[in-house]
């Protein structure tokens, strides 16, 4: 009587599992006797390597030279997500960008950052930013990519001034500006100067200018208004005679109110009451 042995058990199959952020894992089987392989019992093939693989549970299968077959279940892991942190963050200026400050955290070192579908750097320090979203994209050692968004402030919106306007008769009327935060003032355009005050106008529209802190400006349009003119009418007229003088009494009309008069280039009184010693025309 003879006893027929059973087959020798092959060896396990030495599996070096590449993860990989989304379908692109590997997995290589290193058992130099097998013949042919299979993945989750589909076709055999001579490579021992399969690729495009996402994370998951997967059946290796191993065949041998004297027909032998040899299953093995492995577990390719997925690779831990790529996020940011944002570490600082500064509004635009007037004159200048905001910034953004961020790092990768999770994943695999050393990172890469871009934003609005820039060139990739190194640092996550981003500067001179217009005010408004902005798109991040973080990537890892292995390739894996985060896309993130934050938002860069704008300036703050000065207060509007406020405006005292002080019309002439003629080319001497005067606009004068409140607003602590400016810094400085022009008018239609002209030279900045440090004083709120804009004087020897004549009536019409006008042009002001303020700067901020942080080369911010605002512009404003003010009217400086024409004072209404005066005139005046005729209350009594009295000739004059031999012996005694006429009179004039005038009253004003219009313009602003209390009035002064004079009589020939004389001195100014403040009623329109005239005595006229010789008959003559009087201004």
């Amino acid at each position: 009587m003879y006893t027929v042995g059973p087959a020798p058990t092959p060896d396990p199959p030495v599996v070096v599992l590449t993860p990989d952020c989304g379908q692109n894992g590997q997995i290589q089987v290193e058992q130099p006797a097998a013949t042919a392989f299979s993945l989750n019992g589909g076709a055999w093939q001579a490579q021992a390597v399969f690729t495009g693989l996402a994370p998951g549970t997967y059946t290796i299968g191993l065949q041998f030279p004297d027909g032998c077959l040899l299953d093995t279940a492995v577990v390719l892991p997925a690779l831990p997500g790529v996020l940011d942190t944002l570490l600082g963050q500064t509004p635009a200026t007037c004159d200048g960008g905001g910034s953004l400050t961020v790092a990768g955290i999770s994943g695999q070192p050393p990172f890469e950052y871009q934003l609005d579908g820039g060139s990739w750097q190194p640092s996550g320090v981003f500067s001179g930013l217009s005010p408004g979203l902005h798109h991040l994209q973080v990537r890892d050692a292995a390739g894996c990519l985060h896309a993130g968004s934050y938002t860069v402030g704008a300036p703050p919106v000065p207060d509007l001034p406020v405006i005292t306007l002080l019309p002439g008769c003629g080319e001497n009327g005067q606009i004068s500006v409140s607003q602590p935060a400016a810094l400085a003032f022009n008018l239609n355009g002209g030279p900045w100067q440090s004083q709120p005050l804009f004087g020897g106008l004549s009536p019409g529209t006008y042009q002001l200018g303020l700067q901020f802190p942080g080369g911010c400006l605002l512009d404003t349009t003010v009217v400086l208004p024409a004072l209404p003119a005066v005139f005046d009418t005729l209350l009594f007229l009295l000739d004059a005679g031999c012996h005694d003088g006429g009179q004039l009494v005038v009253g004003a009309g219009a313009g602003t109110p209390p009035y002064q008069f004079r009589l020939d280039n004389g001195p100014w009184q403040p009623d329109g009451v005239f005595t006229i010693w010789s008959p003559a025309l009087s201004s």
